[in-house]
């Protein structure tokens, strides 16, 4: 697999936005990113009940 080479990828020029454009963008992509964040998270909270509750459901042991 390749590797960058950081002493040849630092001669490359990187164009920066504007502030307005910046704040524009990160207003739009803020809110995105906390709800990939909350939703990743319940995710794994709800993997972690299927994993305790799925055995006992199999057994019997809890009854819907």
């Amino acid at each position: 697999m390749p590797r960058a080479d950081w002493r040849q990828m630092q001669q490359y020029l990187v164009t920066l936005p504007l502030e307005g454009v910046l704040a524009v963008f990160n207003s739009i992509i803020d809110p995105i990113l906390q709800q990939l964040k909350t939703l990743s998270i319940a995710n794994r909270n709800l993997s972690k009940a299927r994993y305790i509750l799925l055995p006992r459901l199999m057994s019997g042991e809890v009854v819907v």
